[in-house]
């Protein structure tokens, strides 16, 4: 049995795949894939199923809600039944190795570990293979409460940091040409991203389009001091000396 949140959240099982219909059903499971293997409290169920202020009804439909999913796990998997009653709540009997996302962090793993060892190409296959698990957002169909809010976060902050690495990989084999377009369209869906900003810069400038590259120091500047009353951090700072330097 296989467990997809980046994206819709879906079971897939023996060439069956199970989404979801209803709302909290969908946020139910992803509460539980948030934390496999450990037990969830069911106030802290209720609590991301209905907020701070749940109705009188909360804990008798979660226990509704939880028997539909232990039905619908039941009918994938055959006789073993994966979710269980476990105190203080229930748990999701399941390892890392099954949820799309902990296969992404395997990869993101092994793609550093190629990038900090000088082997950029294979980094690359990595962290591309890693990227093509993506559909969506993480837990794209499910209302968030705070425990999902917090885990979409932390995905969030990982996916952004493996396309920094796999940008940085395509810069040390000289593909500056080609990153270009990419880079700004990351640059422009992540403004504040000094980072991006940082690539697309270096890029440019390694393309022998130094004033473009000059052009994007200015254009986050003028963003930072009218939006956040900041100056640009010092690595473009940096960045913008070598260019009117000269340096390579």
């Amino acid at each position: 049995m296989r467990f997809k949140i980046l994206g819709n959240v879906q079971v897939e099982a023996d060439g069956r795949t199970y989404t979801p219909s209803a709302a909290k059903i969908k946020t139910l499971l992803a509460t539980l894939l948030s934390r496999p293997g450990r037990a969830v409290s069911t106030d802290q169920l209720v609590t991301e199923l209905w907020g701070e202020d749940p109705p009188k009804s909360a804990h008798a439909s979660l226990y509704v809600y939880v028997s539909q999913l232990r039905k619908e796990l039941s009918r994938l998997s055959g006789s073993d039944i994966p979710l269980e009653t476990r105190h203080p709540g229930y748990l999701l009997k399941t390892d890392h190795q099954s949820i799309d996302f902990h296969e992404f962090l395997r990869m993101h793993r092994s793609g550093t570990a190629d990038f900090e060892g000088g082997n950029y190409s294979e980094a690359l296959r990595t962290f591309d293979a890693a990227l093509a698990a993506w559909r969506e957002e993480a837990f794209s169909d499910a209302p968030r409460g705070p425990i999902l809010c917090g885990m979409e976060n932390r995905i969030r902050e990982t996916r952004l940091s493996l396309i920094e690495l796999r940008n940085e990989a395509e810069i040390r084999l000289g593909r500056y040409s080609k990153i270009i377009g990419e880079l700004r369209a990351l640059s422009e869906e992540h403004p504040f991203h000094e980072t991006f900003q940082y690539q697309l810069m270096v890029a440019l400038y390694k393309a022998e389009r130094q004033v473009e590259a000059l052009d994007v120091y200015h254009r986050t500047q003028s963003l930072l001091r009218d939006e956040l009353g900041l100056d640009p951090g010092q690595l473009l700072q940096s960045m913008q000396k070598t260019i009117l330097s000269g340096e390579r």
